[in-house]
């Protein structure tokens, strides 16, 4: 079975990066919001919901839940 890039957490609601990918999907994530702090004051609000929006899609599409006890 494959493991997703993303998995429950042990303690809270959520999810966490469970391999080297979501890691890595993690960081361009960060990345992304901070750049776009650059953007003008009239898009940044979009370009904030978009970068959130296409990292809340790849964890759902990515996401694997943990097997039943």
């Amino acid at each position: 079975m494959k493991s997703g890039w993303f998995g429950p957490k042990t303690f809270g609601i959520g999810a966490q990066p469970t391999g080297w990918q979501g890691w890595l999907t993690t960081l361009f994530f960060v990345l992304a919001m901070i750049s776009t702090t650059l953007a003008p004051d009239d898009l940044r609000l979009w370009a904030q919901g978009a970068v959130l929006f296409l990292m809340l899609g790849v964890i759902g599409l990515t996401y694997r839940a943990a097997p039943p006890p």
